[in-house]
């Protein structure tokens, strides 16, 4: 068995930090956010979908801060740590677990590190796929 290095264990808490900010904060606050405007729609699967905005706030280690609209979150949260966006396609149908079901796309307003954006990618791609597995019992 290989043992994981501090490095390892610091990304996998920080991973595991993001996902559940995503699975709580994340959903919260897309619950209060307006469908399509300037968060548009996508084609999935030849299925139009509206998306909704998740305005967020990570550190410089990756780490997710805080979901939440800038005028809504403390000065100090949005001065110390960096905004991004997650686009996610809303699916309506009120038989489905979870009505916003997809992050499609992350929106950067400022520049994140190679290793901030590795690490938000990461946790796009687990929530997705959790979700889907969830979806599909």
């Amino acid at each position: 068995m290989q043992e994981s290095n501090p490095q390892q264990i610091e990304k996998q808490r920080i991973i595991d930090n993001n996902l559940a900010m995503m699975k709580n904060s994340m959903q919260t606050l897309l619950c209060s956010e307006s469908i399509g405007g300037n968060a548009k729609s996508i084609r999935i699967k030849d299925k139009d979908y509206s998306c909704a905005a998740a305005n967020g706030y990570v550190d410089r280690q990756g780490k997710i801060i805080a979901f939440g609209n800038v005028q809504d979150l403390p000065k100090e949260t949005t001065a110390k740590n960096d905004p991004f966006t997650f686009r996610v396609a809303v699916d309506l149908d009120i038989s489905k677990p979870s009505i916003y079901f997809i992050i499609v796309e992350i929106i950067q307003e400022s520049k994140l590190s190679p290793n901030v954006l590795e690490i938000l990618n990461i946790c796009k791609n687990k929530y997705n796929h959790d979700l889907e597995l969830l979806r599909n019992q």
